[in-house]
């Protein structure tokens, strides 16, 4: 058994138990049944240990045990059912509406209200107030309402009240969308219970997350079912403590769990299997009950991605008119993300493993299966029939270890369009008279043949099972259920070929002059490059206007970076908002509370070298010289730092430089990537232990370290995105066709929005205090700088030379280090 599986489960006193959590109490006999066979199916003489000491401490016999698959069904029949409701809730014409008092709102918030009386620690803050009488406003005159929160000022609950209080009133629900689960679950666990104790009257809250999140029974009762044939040994152990975590678990969401990715991963819900009401699991789904949740909530929190994933009729959210989108400048990309369409190695792998898989120690996947099925079943009554299915699945395995190969090469030859120093490039209908395009033509239509071929062996053997097409209904329905799952999975995984074939189709043709296209590379299993294809759309206003905008009464959009120049507008174009009738529109800017010229010192150091130098070498001395400066930073604020990248080269290069420089002082260098989610870095960070994290991207927003685990900041480049991205170039190009300046009214206004959420990474807190150093001087050498400058909550002093930007940073730290000391 490895370390790494113990690791993962060990006690309080850090003494590794692997059995912890799988002798806690409460865990029913059928479980701790299917979890001593698990840990005793596989040759590992530590994990039959475990087994035979899991048994004696549950005092179960070792011998005349049922089988796993015996066992595994009683498993499963020993959760508990769920209760579900489906309401008639249907929503009023809005001249119905009850509206809510907007000065009757406010008061919740002001000096001696109900928040001051009934939560330790509230204080009043104007901008929460006027925000949410604003809300209020918006629900009753349904109108949409754009606002600029500013950070400290209590957003979250100043829409949730009045949500809440609008949802009460006219007994409909109101639907909260966020970016990132992490504010998801903020709200959820944190400030609605807040908002439950002030206002008193019952309302009733869910959370529902993708499909994907949640724990699907069906998938596990199939890995149970072919564990010698799906199952490695080092997989038994997690999927041991998967099955009882089942039993403690209210949610079935797979991010509960500590470790097992390698199994969860695999058991994760998704729609191509997914049989709805006619799976045998149905009234136990977690995904359903999470479902069932939300249908029947006053106030739903869900996210940005589940919220576009959601068709005319929805399944997962309720019937709503009254929409609130949190961090909702990220709106635009994330109704992108929902559209688009791509061919890559784990399009065709993922499918064709399912389909077959096939290894020295064994063989598996639904072809391989379907064969033990015919003769095991005999479902077949025709010997002939029997052959020709027989034949048919050789055929088919055939087909489908030719599609690995030819798509493998198909993608090994997309990996050579773009240069050898690049990983993307733009495909344009241009690409097809191109040489390097000729020569993979042949690859693609091998590919395609492939691919057919495979559909149409497949469709054969679907028909070969269901009998012949005047067969009687109840012999189909009298199939061994066994059959019929593998029949239903045949018919999930043609789906997925077909669309896998209009995919390719439409991302080969490149035909849309409203999408982008664009091929990308990325490594193999092997290491090599290995390419993919991409498809998106240019504009996401016109849909955002007529499905958004136009079908809800109210939709309230908030972050802390609405603006750009105190205005909504940017943002407002690129989602539609301007496509809606203006006085349906209003907006509300309020600042943050925070006293940044006390709270921050704000600095650019001219000393450094030209960030956008011309001779060839200025990139490295500029990234050599910024790596010098920001490790003496660093020891001046004993770690404690967030350095922010716009390139992972960059970031890569300074870590290698001031790994063991920081290391020989005693700091801790923690560096986005690695396989280390974004969680788990920030959460080393705030562990009390001097350290510097670096990352990109996606820390530049949604990362809050309030207090002193963060007291420097550093931006390394003002934010602007690469303009060899393909939506970035598509969208330029869009808006140049349109009669406007790429660079003033498209480019300029996404770095701003992106560089005030990386400045607000600093101040979370009306405590905090800290130093922000932007070392790119083009924000005072260039004309757009002053855009950058006045969109500050704080004013930038010019360095001249490094001593003195040293010397003020530490004065302005000493509270903190006497604080520390």
């Amino acid at each position: 058994m490895s370390n790494q599986s113990c690791s993962a489960y060990a006690n309080p006193s850090g003494v590794c138990d692997p059995l912890a959590d799988l002798k806690a109490p409460g865990l029913p006999p059928e479980a701790v049944e299917v979890i001593c066979q698990l840990l005793s199916a596989g040759s590992d003489d530590a994990l039959k240990a475990l087994s035979a000491e899991l048994a004696r401490s549950q005092a179960f016999a070792l011998t005349a045990r049922p089988s796993l698959d015996e066992s595994g069904d009683a498993l499963f029949k020993s959760i508990p059912p769920h209760h579900f409701v489906y309401p008639k809730r249907e929503l009023p014409n809005p001249v119905e509406y009850r509206q809510i008092p907007a000065d009757d709102v406010g008061r919740w918030f002001q000096a001696g209200g109900e928040f001051e009386r009934a939560v330790p620690d509230f204080e009043y803050r104007p901008e929460q107030h006027q925000m949410s009488v604003a809300v209020a406003e918006a629900f009753n005159g349904q109108r949409h309402l754009v606002v600029e929160a500013g950070t400290g000022i209590g957003k979250t609950i100043a829409y949730l009240v009045p949500a809440v209080l609008w949802s009460l009133a006219n007994k409909i629900p109101v639907v909260v969308s966020t970016n990132t689960k992490n504010l998801q679950e903020q709200i959820f666990t944190k400030d609605l219970p807040a908002i439950a104790r002030v206002i008193r009257a019952p309302f009733k809250s869910a959370l529902i997350k993708g499909r994907s999140n949640y724990l699907c029974l069906s998938r596990l009762e199939q890995l149970l079912s072919h564990r010698e044939a799906e199952l490695a040994e080092d997989q038994l152990l997690p999927l041991a403590h998967l099955c009882a975590w089942i039993f403690r678990t209210a949610t079935g969401d797979l991010s509960e769990l500590d470790g097992g990715a390698e199994v969860s991963d695999r058991l994760a819900s998704t729609p191509e299997e997914c049989r709805g009401r006619k799976c045998r699991h149905y009234g136990r789904c977690f995904l359903q009950r999470a479902r069932n949740l939300s249908i029947n909530a006053d106030i739903v929190i869900t996210n940005h991605s589940v919220f576009f994933s959601e068709p005319e009729k929805p399944l997962a959210l309720p019937k709503t008119a009254q929409v609130v989108f949190d961090e909702a400048h990220n709106l635009e990309e994330a109704a992108t993300r929902k559209f688009e369409r791509e061919v890559t190695a784990y399009s065709f792998n993922g499918t064709l493993r399912k389909l077959h898989h096939a290894s020295r120690r064994r063989e598996s996947g639904l072809l391989h299966r379907l064969r033990e099925l015919l003769f095991a079943n005999n479902f077949l009554d025709a010997a002939e029939a029997r052959d020709a299915l027989y034949e048919r699945l050789g055929a088919a395995i055939k087909h489908a270890d030719k599609l690995r190969l030819s798509s493998r090469r198909f993608l090994k030859g997309v990996a050579g369009l773009p240069r050898k120093e690049e990983s993307v490039m733009r495909l344009r209908p241009a690409v097809h008279a191109s040489f390097a395009w000729s020569e993979i033509v042949p690859l693609l239509q091998t590919a395609q043949d492939d691919l057919y071929a495979l559909t149409a062996e497949l469709e054969k053997i679907q028909d070969l099972c269901k009998g012949p097409e005047d067969a009687p209904a109840e012999a189909v329905a009298a199939l061994p259920e066994p059959v019929a799952d593998a029949i239903r999975e045949l018919g999930v995984l043609l789906s997925a070929l077909h669309e896998l074939a209009d995919n390719l189709e439409f991302t080969t043709a490149i035909a849309d002059r409203d999408w982008v296209y664009w091929a990308a590379v990325s490594r193999d299993y092997d290491g090599k490059p290995i390419g993919g294809l991409h498809a998106a759309p240019i504009e996401i206003a016109k849909f955002m206007a007529e499905t958004v905008f136009a079908k809800k009464e109210s939709v309230v959009l908030c972050s802390a970076t609405m603006n750009v120049s105190h205005s909504p507008a940017f943002i407002a174009h690129r989602i539609g908002l301007d496509l809606v009738e203006p006085d349906r529109v209003t907006s509300l800017c309020v600042g943050s509370p925070f006293d940044y010229r006390r709270q921050c010192l704000a600095g650019v150091p001219l000393f450094l070298p030209d960030v956008a130098g011309s001779h060839p070498d200025a990139e490295g001395d500029y990234t050599a010289a910024f790596a010098t400066f920001t490790g003496r930073l660093a020891v001046l604020s004993r770690g404690r730092m967030l350095v922010l990248f716009t390139s992972y080269r960059m970031m890569m290069t300074c870590a290698e430089r001031l790994r063991a420089d920081l290391s020989g002082q005693g700091i801790r260098l923690l560096v986005q990537g690695g396989g280390q989610s974004r969680e788990h870095i920030t959460s080393l960070f705030r562990e009390d232990a001097p350290s510097v994290l670096m990352g990109t991207d996606s820390f530049w927003e949604g990362v809050d370290l309030i207090g002193e685990a963060l007291s420097c900041l550093v931006i390394a480049r003002l934010p602007f995105d690469a303009v060899n991205d393909p939506v970035v170039s598509a969208r330029s190009e869009r808006v140049a066709e349109n009669g406007g300046d790429s660079f003033r009214e498209f480019a300029l206004p996404n770095a701003i929005i992106k560089f005030r959420q990386g400045f607000g990474r600093l101040i979370r807190h009306k405590e905090d205090r800290g130093v922000v150093v932007v070392t790119d001087q083009r924000i005072f050498t260039k004309n757009y700088g002053g855009s950058f400058r006045k969109n500050l909550p704080a004013e930038l002093v010019q360095y001249a030379d490094e001593a003195t930007l040293l010397a003020e940073a530490a004065r302005f730290l000493i509270p903190q280090h006497k604080a520390i000391s």
